[in-house]
């Protein structure tokens, strides 16, 4: 397998709390002008799991590589459910 920097959607969280501070301190892109409390970067949990962007992968969730690339992704002998970080 050719590995490559694999990019994610970013799940956005949306609370009463937060502001501006991640698109303005982070120069992140594409977020919404309302309030964001947070962004979840790489995450494999439930519904919001990220789906790849680019290469060989793009269209496919982080969820899917986990299942079939365990060893590459997290580390030899690692099986679980999920991506271990959010």
């Amino acid at each position: 397998m050719n590995w490559y920097p694999i990019k994610l959607t970013t799940h956005i969280n949306k609370y009463v709390f937060g502001g501006r501070l991640i698109q303005e301190r982070l120069s992140k892109a594409n977020l919404p002008d309302s309030i964001v409390a947070k962004t979840w970067e790489i995450s494999d949990y439930q519904d919001k799991t990220g789906i790849v962007t680019n290469g060989n992968f793009a269209g496919k969730t982080l969820h899917d590589l986990v299942e079939a690339y365990p060893d590459e992704l997290v580390g030899v002998g690692w099986r679980g459910p999920h991506f271990p970080i959010l």
